[in-house]
């Protein structure tokens, strides 16, 4: 099993963007429906695609193991799956401001976006763990130097 592609595209240049939009939102910026569309459409796309294309298979091979201070695989993987959910949702408050550009709808919209990157800025972490701990190298030869009982 290779370990996730340390080149592909961070999802931290997108969660600079994207936390920029979600707050100008909160602060009743209005940026156009289709520009928001737009963001959402490229987190849909390195998030749900690119980032679980990588990342799903090394987690669902190695969910028992574990770096201390992260989360272990199988919960970074459930977060994938709620990713998805949260998109959707910000998808479903972004219909609501095309109806209604009231300003209340717009902030509700940066609110939960704001809440969708916190999340995420907590996955990347974990995620870079992994990372550092050199446990995603060594799972091409085989797995994690360290089981989660330290062996």
């Amino acid at each position: 099993m290779s370990a996730p592609n340390r080149t592909t595209p961070s999802l931290a240049p997108l969660r600079e963007r994207q936390g920029r939009v979600a707050e100008g939102l909160v602060l009743l910026e209005a940026p156009p429906v289709s520009e928001l569309r737009c963001h959402l459409f490229e987190a849909r796309r390195l998030l749900l695609v690119e980032h679980r294309r990588e990342w799903d298979p090394w987690l669902t091979a190695h969910g028992g193991f574990r770096v201390p201070g992260a989360a272990a695989p199988r919960i970074l993987q459930h977060e994938h799956d709620w990713f998805v959910g949260s998109i959707d949702q910000l998808e479903w408050f972004l219909r609501i401001v095309e109806e209604d550009q009231h300003g209340g709808n717009r902030q509700a919209l940066g609110q939960y976006w704001r809440l969708l990157l916190e999340a995420l800025d907590r996955h990347i972490t974990d995620e870079q763990r992994y990372l550092l701990a050199g446990i995603l190298g060594s799972a091409e030869a085989g797995g994690p130097p360290h089981s989660p009982e330290g062996g």
